[in-house]
This record gives C-alpha cells, structure tokens and sequence, in this order.
C-alpha cells in the first residue's frame, strides 16, 4: 500500500524541452531567466500538452489503484492467516 502513496518522480529531463510540466524538469534550471527561456521555447499547442499530461497521469493512476487493489487483497490474506494461526494456537 505503501507504493500506491509513496510520491513518484519523474524522469529527469532529455533535453527535450517541449513537455517541461515536471518538478524534476524545472529544478535542474539555475535561474527563473534561464527557465522563462525554456518555457518560451516550450510554448506548445494546448491539445498537444494536454494529451501529454492525460497519458501520462493515466498511467500513474492505473499504476496506483493496481497496487491498492494488490495491497487490499494482501491485507485480507494476511488477517485471514492470522486468524487461522490464533484458531490452531500458534
């Protein structure tokens, strides 16, 4: 469960500036001039960054509830065996 909530990051910049929308993009820039730059540079179509940011928060998301689910049904199974371990006195 703890990977569901544990916060992710995203990969580091290649060079390619035209999706800057990540922390871990913005804080390699060593001036707000030097970032202002590269948003300017960035200036994309709306509907292009706005597919970008559905991929890829659908795909954090789907990872998340995939691992609640997991962590949920791992839960049940370790308090069924504790239950089963209490019952036969281990």
């Amino acid at each position: 469960m703890v990977a569901s909530i544990y916060p992710r990051r995203a990969p580091e910049s290649s060079g390619d500036d035209r999706h800057l929308f990540y922390f871990g993009q913005v804080r390699n820039y060593e001036s707000t001039s030097s970032l202002k730059t590269a948003l300017v540079t960035a200036a994309v179509d709306p509907l292009d960054r706005n597919a970008h940011q559905l991929f890829h928060v659908s795909r954090i998301v789907g990872t998340k509830y995939a691992l609640i689910r997991a962590s949920i049904w791992l839960l049940l199974i370790a308090a069924a065996l504790w239950l089963l371990a209490g019952v036969r006195g281990i």
